[in-house]
């Protein structure tokens, strides 16, 4: 693997009370393999020619090109320092946070679906591209034959797809990981609030809300993590003729808002 990128950051602290962090993160990651068990079938786990681990050189399904953070913490200061002890209990120390990410997409490799290149295994196999083509379309193909019966070409059912499938013996051209998918455009928002219990002890009451907006976001895994999917059904998105094929949105899930509610001691 090759990685190379940079990463700045900024903290400030603002004399109203607000505290904010602000990270962009440029990187780029280039490797040959991405995953050696069926962990993924967006990137195959296995190579397209074995005797060709050059060809397999391309960026890494791990590949975040792009990435900010913008964080924030604001202590409300109304009645927090109310003389009324009643008033300042139940109405001051109020504080809210939030989190908003941006970040580019991973990157899938559109796969024919079929064992092209006749070595026993189709895992790999990978597509024709069509440079003129309608980005992100694709097509299967029908076989032309001779007089004879034998297989002397593909026609694609579309010529203006972007992914041809590569035939039985057809020589693919695309690389690995050419499939943009979506990216993270995601807010998380908490309001939480401390109690005093003793000097050294509080309960703390708080609020979260993930995916604060409920923004659709189609992307494998978790907007706020790297948690593991389904695997079924998720090679529909890469395999070329599929109805799903670049349509993320019928199989991924759309990562909906979520509220939880807790409460914690603190000591």
């Amino acid at each position: 693997s090759v990685y190379h990128g940079f990463s700045t950051s900024v903290q400030r602290r603002f004399n109203n009370g607000f505290t904010g962090n602000f990270s962009y993160t440029w990187s780029h990651l280039i490797d040959d393999s991405t995953a050696e068990v069926f962990s993924t079938v967006l990137s195959p786990r296995r190579a397209q020619d074995f005797q060709n681990i050059r060809a397999e050189r391309a960026d890494s399904a791990l590949d975040s090109r792009h990435r900010f953070v913008a964080s924030g913490i604001y202590d409300l200061p109304l009645f927090s320092k109310s003389q009324n002890r009643l008033v300042k209990s139940l109405l001051g120390g109020f504080s809210f946070a939030a989190t908003a990410t941006f970040e580019s997409g991973k990157r899938a490799t559109p796969l024919s679906g079929i064992d092209s290149n006749l070595n026993g295994d189709a895992a790999g196999d990978r597509t024709i591209v069509n440079v003129n083509g309608v980005k992100g379309t694709s097509s299967l193909v029908t076989p032309l034959r001779n007089s004879g019966g034998q297989i002397v070409g593909y026609l694609a059912n579309n010529p203006n797809a972007e992914y041809i499938q590569a035939g039985l013996g057809a020589l693919a051209t695309g690389g690995r990981n050419t499939l943009q998918l979506p990216g993270i455009q995601n807010l998380d928002f908490s309001v939480f609030k401390n109690f005093a219990i003793t000097e050294t002890m509080k309960m703390q009451f708080r609020a979260d809300f993930f995916n604060a907006f409920n923004n659709p976001q189609y992307v494998p895994g978790s907007v706020n993590g790297v948690n593991p999917i389904n695997t079924t059904a998720v090679g529909n998105v890469n395999t070329v003729g599929r109805r799903d094929f670049n349509r993320p949105e019928r199989v991924f899930s759309s990562n909906p808002r979520v509220i939880q509610l807790a409460l914690r001691l603190n000591f």
